[in-house]
This record gives structure tokens, sequence and C-alpha cells, in this order.
């Protein structure tokens, strides 16, 4: 289902280091495979540093609150902007933890 889904999906750690990614991230961050893109961070895909930290501090909100948000805008800040529409959910092991 996630390489078929046309949005782009992609799971991180704690630390927010990647660990996967649908093939559509891959190829709009420029990568011919999604195993491209782990082990690499936000400040890694040629994010500016401003664009970075934005993502991390959504990223870490969610890890720390446990709650997901749903349809938060976002936008690249480079030449070519781009607007997205994100969602972001932790992911439960099993007994609940993130």
């Amino acid at each position: 289902i996630i390489a078929l889904i046309p949005g782009h999906i992609f799971w991180k750690n704690r630390d927010l280091i990647f660990l996967g990614c649908n093939n559509q991230l891959a190829d709009y961050l420029g990568y011919s495979h999604p195993h491209e893109i782990i082990g690499k961070t936000d400040y890694d895909i040629c994010l500016s540093p401003g664009e970075a930290d934005l993502i991390r501090q959504r990223d870490l909100y969610v890890l720390d609150s446990g709650e997901a948000v749903e349809n938060e805008q976002e936008f690249t800040f480079g030449s070519d902007k781009h607007y997205f529409v994100t969602s972001r959910a932790p992911i439960r092991s099993p007994i609940g933890e993130i």
C-alpha cells in the first residue's frame, strides 16, 4: 500500500533518522531508490537548515506528545517553493511505546 500511495511517506526513529520512505518521496528528493534515504537526517536531504529545523521541531512534538497532527501546512524555503499538507503520527510498539 505504501508503495502505491501517491503521497510522500516516510518514517524515522526517535533520533529523527530516516528508516525508510516510499518511491514517491525518494523520487521527489532525487534518489533512485527508497533505501538510499535510510540513515539520513533532514539536514542530509538538501533542505535548508531553517527548513530542517522546522520539520524536526514538528516531528519532535509528535514524538514527545504521542499525538498525531493532521493536515498541517508546510512549504519549502528554496526558490522553487512547494506547499504540502502534512500529517504526522507516532508509530507504537505492541506495548504502546513510540
